[in-house]
């Protein structure tokens, strides 16, 4: 991705271009002047949506364009293809949906007090939420709350997963893999004070039980409150930006969330949050992002900062090397043939490596993250793990 000591934007100007054209048509249902499709080449567009996990979104966008009449000339076995994967989805969130009122009736009828964060609650602000890509489900609860949803669901699982007692991560699987994760706090890895103000907001939005809700199969699924989520989903992401690479369906959720509650997060309180953790550059550099690749209005990005829009070709550049969560950069590896040192050494070094081509945008968020990273490795290496 690097040249002369300068990032390389984009692999490919034709197919990123097209892609986050078909993408903006997908997110908002509108289509866009100028973008020539005539000479497209779709595969590499397509297998980046199925890179980036937004195929139903992009599908989505090609709909949106055939309403308009534009003419795309999408070859018959690749458009084929793209149905039958939107079809998969949409079942998947089906699944999904009905073992998320079914274990958000348990944890309610057990008195136990949650809320659903991420995956199919962040769905919702989509157009056509059975059309976002599912993956984990995740609930996030207080000590007291995430101590008696282990005992309830624990027995329940078909699959019990190493427990995190240190971070208060639980997983466990449920119905033929479905991956469910338990959550006691919201912290990452930044440093004691970054996790101290997001116990302090966890704390307060539990304390007074500041939640949405959703009508998920006949549950009424709680969901963190609209200012909540605004901060959560972006330091879940910023989370993996520092520590192993994001996909864009994150960035993508963050930004549906802002269109959908712009009118309603109090920005007086976010300001606070942002200075508090210390992530101003990091907002600002994502929300141009949001804005200049993504679509979103810029009245709706509270922040906005038009000197961070440099940022933004620099960040997709970092996702499109790392791949989603980082499967591009790590793939090919046979961790399991690997000496435990050696692997260990390996991982490190590839993360010092990912960490530093952020440090142009933040040099203190990537230090505390760099320190975070040593501190688990030793800690891991120390206990054999």
């Amino acid at each position: 991705m690097e040249s002369g000591g300068e990032i390389k934007i984009f692999m490919n100007i034709s197919t990123d271009k097209l892609f986050f054209s078909l993408l903006r048509a997908g997110l908002w249902g509108r289509t866009e002047d100028g973008a020539d499709y005539s000479s497209a080449q779709w595969r590499p567009i397509l297998g980046l949506a199925r890179e980036q996990t937004v195929v139903g979104i992009v599908s989505d966008g090609i709909a949106a364009l055939r309403r308009s009449g534009v003419s795309l000339r999408i070859p018959p076995e690749f458009f084929d293809r793209l149905l039958v994967q939107t079809i998969g989805i949409e079942r998947s969130n089906a699944r999904l949906d009905k073992i998320v009122a079914e274990l958000s009736g348990i944890l309610r009828e057990n008195g136990i007090s949650y809320c659903l964060v991420k995956g199919q609650g962040t769905a919702r602000n989509y157009p056509r939420p059975d059309h976002r890509t599912p993956g984990d489900i995740d609930f996030l609860l207080d000590d007291e709350n995430y101590h008696k949803a282990s005992k309830v669901l624990a027995p329940k699982a078909e699959k019990l997963l190493p427990e995190n007692e240190d971070r208060k991560h639980f997983g466990m699987l449920f119905h033929d893999g479905v991956d469910v994760e338990l959550h006691g706090t919201s912290r990452a890895g930044f440093g004691d004070k970054f996790n101290d103000v997001m116990d302090s907001i966890q704390s307060e939005m539990f304390g007074i039980k500041d939640f949405r809700s959703w009508d998920c199969c006949g549950e009424r699924v709680a969901l963190p409150s609209a200012n909540f989520d605004a901060l959560f989903v972006f330091t879940h992401f910023i989370q993996h930006f520092y520590h192993g690479g994001l996909g864009i369906r994150q960035v993508c959720d963050w930004t549906m969330h802002l269109d959908r509650y712009s009118s309603v997060i109090d920005q007086a309180w976010l300001r606070r949050c942002i200075d508090g953790l210390g992530l101003d550059r990091e907002w600002k550099a994502f929300g141009s992002l949001a804005v200049n690749l993504l679509g979103l209005p810029r009245e709706k990005m509270p922040f906005y900062d038009e000197a961070f829009a440099r940022y933004s070709k620099m960040i997709w550049a970092s996702i499109r090397h790392s791949g989603n969560f980082g499967r591009t950069m790590s793939g090919g590896r046979d961790i399991d043939s690997e000496a435990y040192l050696l692997r260990k050494t390996k991982s490190l070094i590839g993360h010092m490596k990912w960490m530093s081509r952020h440090f142009s945008l933040s040099p203190r968020n990537t230090c505390r993250a760099i320190r975070d990273t040593l501190s688990v490795g030793f800690s891991a290496v120390l206990k054999g793990n």
